[in-house]
């Protein structure tokens, strides 16, 4: 299967749970270190719960100088409000927490070669949402996992260290939400 059709897959994927819900949805720009690409954020039933659907070009290697060719990887996580700093002029601020799950095509650490990784996720961070449709959000994510990859003809399984080592790595998503 070529990349082109995995990429088409995951973004079927990214997009679905968000048309079925049916609820208050933002979509936008995810920026890291880790990699760039897109960000779906959609509201649950519950006004202390959202969802962040993230689908990006691995680029943390291609950064580093250590590779040409970045991956695909796409993360799933269940938000919690922890904290909720509400203004009077419509604004919103909140600091949140989710776990989810991530997975995609892509390099660990010290490998030149790519792999399917699949992992836990943690995520910590704060969330603006302006009274003009804008939202911000900032974070970092943990991923706990493993790695399945080619090495000298046979397949190999790995802790994917980069979801660990890579944890430190804050992100920003900036996005429009449709109201």
């Amino acid at each position: 299967m070529n990349a082109s059709k995995i990429v088409l897959y995951l973004i079927c994927t990214l997009l679905y749970p968000c048309a079925a819900q049916a609820q208050l949805l933002s979509m936008g720009s995810f920026q890291s270190y880790k990699g760039l690409g897109l960000s779906i954020q959609s509201e649950g039933s519950d006004s202390q719960v959202f969802n962040t659907y993230t689908l990006y070009a691995d680029m943390a290697s291609v950064f580093a100088g250590s590779s040409k060719k970045p991956g695909v990887k796409f993360n799933f996580s269940h938000n919690f409000r922890l904290l909720n700093f509400p203004s009077a002029i419509g604004e919103d601020f909140c600091l949140y927490a989710g776990s989810g799950v991530s997975t995609g095509w892509v390099q660990d650490y010290m490998r030149s070669d790519f792999g399917l990784e699949a992992a836990l996720t943690g995520t910590f961070g704060a969330r603006m949402a302006f009274k003009r449709s804008i939202l911000i959000t900032f974070g970092i994510t943990l991923d706990a996992g493993a790695i399945v990859f080619k090495e000298n003809g046979n397949l190999k399984f790995s802790v994917y260290r980069n979801g660990v080592y890579q944890s430190i790595y804050p992100h920003i998503e900036i996005a429009y939400r449709f109201l």
